[in-house]
């Protein structure tokens, strides 16, 4: 019963990992490039949003108990 609670933790704690670097990804293309002289980056902010939100919905990215989605 340990062994397999320990492997779920191990789960969810690389799965946090993985949301925060599709998070981070998405930050980095909604930034808009050096070139860019308009502001915007290449998704649009309330697509971004809109991503943001549902990701932190399935596995909170910013608790520390992956129990608790806000």
């Amino acid at each position: 019963m340990q062994a397999e609670l320990r492997r779920v933790r191990r789960v969810v704690e690389v799965q946090k990992e993985l949301w925060a670097e599709v998070l981070e990804w998405s930050y980095s293309l909604a930034a808009p490039s050096a070139n860019d002289k308009s502001g915007a980056g290449t998704l649009p902010t309330p697509l971004l949003e809109h991503i943001i939100r549902s990701l932190d919905t399935q596995v909170p990215l910013m608790s520390s108990s992956p129990s608790k989605a806000t």
